[in-house]
């Protein structure tokens, strides 16, 4: 499984859509998310992927590319880091 798949089952799941709903540009609002959904979003990510999101960035995560760019980013400043 792909990280974008990844991210995507995770989305749905929160959300409570089909994956296949979730395109890469359409903000989570447009398809239901609030504030705390996001947040909860951001928090399984991070406990998925064994990252750290800041507080600036979880309000940059709005869309699923913008979640997978943050996740991507985030695994290779790990990658870096070992």
């Amino acid at each position: 499984m792909t990280i974008k798949d990844k991210i995507r089952e995770i989305i749905a799941k929160q959300l409570d859509v089909q994956p296949e709903n979730i395109p890469l540009d359409v903000s989570f609002g447009e398809i239901g998310s609030g504030y705390v959904d996001n947040l909860l979003i951001v928090m399984r990510l991070e406990e998925v992927f064994k990252i750290s999101i800041s507080n600036e960035e979880v309000g940059l995560i709005t869309t699923l590319r913008k979640a997978i760019e943050c996740v991507d980013k985030k695994e290779k400043d790990v990658d870096i880091l070992q």
